[in-house]
């Protein structure tokens, strides 16, 4: 299983069924503030393996292609591009909320669609007429935070 937490002053307890389960932990975002505005490439689904991860605008990804699952922490919303230098086709992608700055997951390639293993480029803002929602983008979030499960991997 894949379970997500994060917050301000925010306290949960480990699900059922999770108690004595995970095999690893990561942090994602800025090390300082988890509400800043960063986008986090993985090579992997569900956020597994190598990871990319910027403040600022990216003309050309040290792992071109390869991305498979995103997080966006911050307010802001990242234009992600097939080709190097902000060129080719385009998407946007978007933290689950713009206003309270909650980190938006897109879990797996089928999350990314077309953009999945095709990402060459990143920058800061939407530039993009297309955009594309996180996994966790309906989720209540609770008084500082939120936390879920993502369905078992295949």
């Amino acid at each position: 299983a894949n379970w997500w937490v994060y917050g301000d002053n925010y306290c949960t307890n480990v699900p059922n069924g999770f108690d004595n389960q995970a095999s690893s932990l990561r942090y994602t975002g800025a090390p300082d503030a988890w509400t800043a505005d960063t986008l986090n490439l993985y090579l992997n689904d569900f956020f597994i393996g190598g990871e990319e991860y910027t403040y600022g605008d990216l003309p050309q990804l040290n792992y071109n292609d390869k991305t498979k699952s995103i997080i966006v922490t911050g307010c802001s919303g990242w234009t992600l591009y097939t080709d190097s230098s902000y060129k080719g086709r385009c998407k946007c992608v978007w933290p689950s909320d713009t206003n309270k700055c909650f980190p938006g997951f897109y879990k797996d390639q089928q999350s990314l669609g077309f953009m999945a293993n095709s990402i060459s480029s990143a920058r800061k803002g939407c530039f993009c007429g297309s955009s594309v929602y996180p996994d966790n983008h309906e989720t209540k979030s609770q008084e500082g935070g939120a936390s879920g499960f993502f369905p078992e991997r295949n």
